[in-house]
């Protein structure tokens, strides 16, 4: 009974409710537990994190870089290249970055930088949290489109130091190192660095850039509302660009405005000034005065060679021993002769139907325009060029097109134009000066190329590498290996001539077997016992090749190396005295340039000055001389005359510069009436038709160098002087009267300020590419050494005599159309007629032409040197020799050196300097620039100087030339010319490359 009665009693008591009180409170007690818990790990991460930050920052450490090497941002902008008489000719690289200080940026930019990318800027200690929670949310999510989490301090880590991947290692690690950037350097350095390294889009690095490419100004002439869309500029380069995305730039700016407004950098007047000012975008973009690509692309090329790619950002200013005016007359005396062989061979038919392809698709070559006929008359069709414009192509301007055969042959006139071109024909057009006529054209397929350079040093006055580079960028002047036919046989003479040979010695020009080999003359005929002078200006095969045979093939090779052939290149038969080897036609005009010195080894060289960015001369070529002891006897006097023309420069840019002020104050829209256009066109715009810009326009124009008469006597130099000293200082004292009484029409102005145009532009805007134009120091000379002498001072004039008279009464008498009694040179004619080259000289200049197929294949009947080649020669050197006093080469050489071995210098290939194993006295043909001075100034550079008056010719019509044609044996010496492609031509310098200076 007991034990059931306390049984009942337990269930009886469990069954009874619990009190709320007590079940409140075990719940309370429940979640302090877990607020507890919470806390602790609360606690425990925050010990963690910094412990663990601590940690990593230890384990990274030794792999961070030093903060200490970013304290300077390299300067970059293009590299820009120009002629003598310094005229732009190529520009290469798209990066600028411009370092600038603290204390040079303005205020209001700083305050618009930290409103658009940090405004807590100097209040963190480089991170901030929230921030990075944003970042780490984008790498999660991979959202591109948030604005990220980077301070201004972790962005200076990643610009300087990392890479823009997004991912948790590399966020790390920039934290790392924007704490540790945050302790080495001041907010205002950090600050700086950030400005001149962020990018801007365009290629723009920095702040300084981007207002030099969006606005063409100078930092301290941005208004505020420009610098808020610089600022604008990080977040989005190519979303917020002003240029491709206006829309969203404006929108961008205002935010940025309004931030800037809302954190007091600026008042309410200034706030509502900017946001009403338009974009007003004006795009830094650079011109060409005149194109010259291939001597653009060899200098970049011997650049890069030598210092890698990084130079072509360097901002270094590089200029070329070629004068742009020399230049401008071999590129049109090469087309022209190019495009007239190509006539005499006749029309090849149309390029292509518009069916196949759209004329869109056809790039215009050396004005050549592609048009597609839409309407064909009885004679003459019509056409539409690219632009849309139709034009009208008359009989006269097709009448020429006879129909092409084959090189040797061809058929008669057409008889209307349906013979020549149907509707939606693709053809090429070509207009006069001022475009009111057109002619039918077509692009040739035959090549050729021009070296022109200066006997005496060696520097390069002319190179075109083929009749136009955008439609064939291999440089045949400096790559294409070729047969140099007869033009070699001089050299042979020279070394026959060394060994005892006189210019009257008697050579049996009669049949010769060798082996199976059965030379022959090019007519077919033997004249019998002969004088070696007689046997090389006709050219006579026979007389060359028993020459060869006395003189030996050994010794001929080794001279014909030291003339500036490749040794390796020439064949150790006879065939050699044919021209069997194979040269470049800068190696060639190397060799004839002994002929006209008297008989020195020059080197070759185009590069004269190098400047850095800030118009330093960093490098000038000293050039061995041909007669050192003439240069040094002079130099003093070379000298003056230099500080002269300096001092005389100076002035005038100062003249100009007034001159400029007045006309801008007195005509703030002077620039727009200049342009001849509504608004104020884009500063490195040019209405001269020899500009092209640097970006490479699609149908350029061939540039043209315009001439202006000078006076014979010295009375009227003097007056045409002192007129152009006084004419800009003029200008600017005549404008404020002629404005005030209201005179001037857009006319007037544009006749009366042209010539200042560029002085505005660099006035108006301060960032302008004007303002990044090269101004040469001055130059003053050091004594310079002799160039190695390879042939005896009797020898060299006695062949500049038998090349003389080459041209008085041999295959070369054409020349004689030039009226001047002291040029000299040879003609060359290949087997099958695949080579035409003439190779002459005057004792001022040496030139060489050569003319073929880039594959060889036969130039066609009567194509000989004397033929193709000689006229293009006559046509640049009648230029050339305009005002040039006659002159021979003296047998009295004052140079008094001695004749001596040499290295050569290889031009052609990447063998370098390939030395004389037969040498026994090496002379370097390099010479150092040590020692010499030059003062660097910012001021504008003169005015071209103006060109010489023309001369009236003596044109004396000769009976043609005797054909002259090397028959070599058929064997396997030229190699495709497609092979040569592949050669790299070496940087062509007077200097050694250690003696360059320093990138």
């Amino acid at each position: 009974m007991s034990q059931n009665s306390s049984q009942n009693s337990s269930q009886n008591s469990m069954s009874q409710p619990i009190p709320q009180k007590t079940k409140s409170m075990g719940l309370a007690y429940y979640f302090f537990k877990v607020l507890l818990a919470i806390l602790a790990f609360m606690m425990i991460l925050l010990l963690a994190i910094p412990i663990g930050f601590y940690g990593m920052a230890m384990y990274l450490s030794p792999s961070l870089p030093s903060v200490s090497e970013i304290k300077m941002a390299p300067v970059e902008m293009p590299l820009q290249i120009y002629s003598k008489d310094n005229k732009l000719i190529g520009q290469y690289g798209n990066r600028m970055s411009l370092p600038v200080t603290y204390a040079q940026v303005p205020k209001n930019l700083i305050n618009a930088f930290l409103a658009a990318e940090d405004a807590n800027f100097y209040e963190h200690s480089g991170i901030s949290i929230k921030g990075l929670g944003r970042a780490l949310t984008e790498i999660i999510t991979h959202d591109e489109g948030q604005t990220g989490g980077s301070t201004i301090t972790m962005q200076v880590a990643k610009n300087y130091f990392l890479t823009p991947e997004r991912t948790f290692s590399r966020k790390l690690t920039e934290l790392y190192l924007a704490r540790r950037i945050e302790d080495k350097l001041t907010k205002n350095e950090i600050l700086t660095l950030y400005v001149n390294k962020i990018y801007m889009g365009e290629g723009a690095y920095g702040i300084k850039a981007a207002a030099k490419k969006y606005y063409s100004k100078s930092l301290e002439d941005l208004t505020i509302a420009e610098m808020a869309t610089l600022a604008g500029l990080p977040k989005a380069p190519s979303q917020n660009n002003p240029v491709s995305n206006p829309d969203e730039a404006l929108v961008r700016r205002n935010w940025i405005l309004g931030r800037m407004h809302d954190l007091g950098s600026i008042t309410q007047a200034e706030y509502d000034k900017a946001l009403h000012e338009a974009l007003n975008v004006h795009v830094y973009q650079e011109k060409l005065d005149v194109n010259m690509p291939y001597l653009a692309e060899m200098t970049r090329h011997a650049l890069v060679t030598r210092y890698g790619e990084g130079v072509i950002d360097a901002g270094w200013r590089i200029k070329l021993t070629v004068d742009s005016e020399s230049q401008v007359a071999a590129e049109s005396a090469l087309k022209k002769g190019l495009l007239g062989y190509d006539v005499r061979h006749g029309w090849r038919g149309v390029e292509a139907s518009a069916k196949d392809k759209p004329l869109s698709s056809f790039s215009t070559y050396s004005n050549m325009l592609p048009a597609k006929v839409t309407k064909v008359d009885y004679q003459s069709f019509e056409a539409q060029l690219k632009n849309g414009q139709v034009v009208s192509v008359p009989w006269s301007g097709m009448s020429w097109a006879k129909k092409y055969r084959n090189a040797d042959s061809i058929s008669g006139y057409p008889s209307r134009a349906a013979d020549i071109v149907a509707k939606g024909d693709i053809v090429r057009l070509i207009a006069n000066e001022d475009k009111t006529q057109w002619r039918l054209t077509q692009l040739p397929q035959i090549q050729g190329s021009i070296v022109s350079l200066d006997p005496e040093t060696g520097a390069l006055k002319s190179l075109v590498g083929g009749f136009d580079y955008r439609h064939s960028k291999f440089n045949r002047a400096v790559q294409g290996w070729r047969q140099p036919g007869s033009t070699i046989k001089p050299l042979i003479y020279a070394a026959a001539l060394e060994k005892g040979y006189r210019p009257d010695s008697i050579i049996a020009d009669s049949p010769l077997r060798v082996g199976d080999w059965k030379p022959q003359n090019s007519d077919g005929r033997f004249y019998g016992p002969i004088t070696l002078r007689r046997g090389l200006y006709l050219s006579r095969n026979l007389v060359s090749i028993r020459l060869l045979q006395s003189i030996g093939t050994a010794d001929a090779r080794h001279l014909l190396d030291q003339f500036g052939l490749d040794e390796e290149k020439l064949p150790t038969t006879l065939s050699l005295a044919l021209g069997a080897g194979q040269a470049t036609p800068l190696q060639m005009a190397t060799a004839y340039a002994t002929f006209a010195n008297g008989g020195h080894r020059i080197q070759p060289y185009f590069i004269d000055q190098v400047y850095n960015y800030d118009n330093q001369l960093l490098y000038l070529a000293n050039p061995q001389h041909a007669c050192a002891i003439c240069f040094n006897k002079d130099i003093k006097n070379i000298n003056t005359k230099l500080h002269e023309e300096y001092t005389e420069q100076i002035a005038t840019s100062s003249e100009q510069k007034e001159a400029a002020v007045q006309a801008l104050q007195q005509y703030p829209n002077i620039l727009s009436i200049l342009d001849n256009k509504g608004g104020i066109k884009a500063a490195a715009e040019e209405t001269s038709s020899d500009a092209e810009l640097i970006t490479g326009a699609d149908e350029p124009v061939d540039p043209v160098v315009s001439d202006k008469d000078a006076k014979d006597d010295k009375e009227g130099d003097d007056k045409e002087r002192n007129d152009k000293e006084s004419k800009a200082k003029k200008e600017g004292e005549d404008a404020a009267t002629d404005a005030a009484d209201g005179k001037l029409s857009n006319a007037a102005l544009i006749e009366k300020y042209a010539s200042l145009r560029d002085d505005i532009v660099a006035l108006a805007f301060s960032g302008s590419p004007s303002s990044d134009r090269l101004k040469p120091a001055l130059i003053q000379y050091t004594a310079t050494s002799q160039a190695p002498r390879i042939l005896t001072a009797g020898v060299a004039y006695e062949m500049a005599g038998i090349l003389r008279d080459v041209v008085q009464k041999g295959t070369a008498r054409r020349a004689l159309a030039l009226g001047r009694s002291d040029i000299g040179g040879k003609t060359g004619t290949t087997n099958e007629m695949k080579d035409a080259w003439f190779a002459g000289f005057q004792p001022s200049i040496v030139t060489i032409v050569w003319v073929g197929f880039d594959q060889p294949a036969t130039l066609g009947r009567s194509e000989f040197g004397g033929v193709t080649a000689l006229p293009i020669w006559i046509d640049y050197m009648d230029k050339q020799l305009d005002g040039v006093p006659v002159q021979w080469v003296s047998l009295n050489n004052k140079s008094k050196a001695e004749k001596q071995q040499q290295d050569v210098i290889n031009l052609t290939d990447d063998k370098g300097v390939k030395g004389d194993k037969n040498s026994k006295t090496k002379t370097s043909s390099t010479k150092k620039s040590d020692g010499k001075t030059a003062t660097a100034t910012k001021t504008a550079t003169a005015k071209p100087t103006t060109a010489s008056p023309t001369k009236p010719k003596v044109i004396k019509r000769e009976p043609p030339p005797e054909p002259e044609l090397d028959v070599v044996p058929t064997q396997p010496v030229a190699k495709e010319q497609a092979e040569a492609t592949s050669k790299k031509a070496n940087p062509l310098t007077t200097k050694k490359v250690d003696e360059l200076p320093a990138l």
